[in-house]
């Protein structure tokens, strides 16, 4: 297994990276047109557009993350916290392997579990810290 580098990833490297870590255990996205691709998506300006189907385990990764600054002298730091959220849409799957891939390539993270109820799918949420360097103006 490959643990994906989050340290300074950019968006093209940091999602063909979890779609080597979490590819086996992704659902698909149907497309309009019929074709299908890994449900992996990463929120820019607009959501997963509504017209495409999902169907098993679905990863949104939020393209924006937000800088933490940390305490320094004479740099300044911060971390960017990258959001990952895991949905499972088939009711006879559970997020329970996709939890343990993920504990195995970031054994530091806390992910928040929400269960399915009659309401919700079953979600999973890591905000995973990337410590970076900004220069001062």
């Amino acid at each position: 297994m490959t643990v994906p580098a989050l340290f300074g990833a950019t968006i093209p490297q940091l999602r063909q990276a979890l779609l080597d870590l979490f590819g086996s255990e992704l659902g698909t996205y149907t497309l309009p047109n019929g074709s299908t691709q890994p449900a992996l998506y990463v929120v820019g300006s607009q959501q997963v557009p509504p017209d495409w189907r999902v169907a098993g385990i679905e990863c949104v990764l939020l393209d924006a993350p937000p800088l933490q600054p940390l305490g320094g002298v004479g740099m300044l730091k911060a971390n960017r916290i990258w959001t990952l959220q895991f949905r499972c849409y088939d009711t006879d799957q559970t997020l329970n392997a996709v939890q343990l891939l993920a504990f195995r390539a970031w054994p530091w993270a806390q992910p928040r579990r929400l269960p399915a109820t009659d309401d919700t799918y079953e979600q999973l949420t890591y905000e995973l810290n990337d410590p970076v360097l900004i220069t001062p103006l």
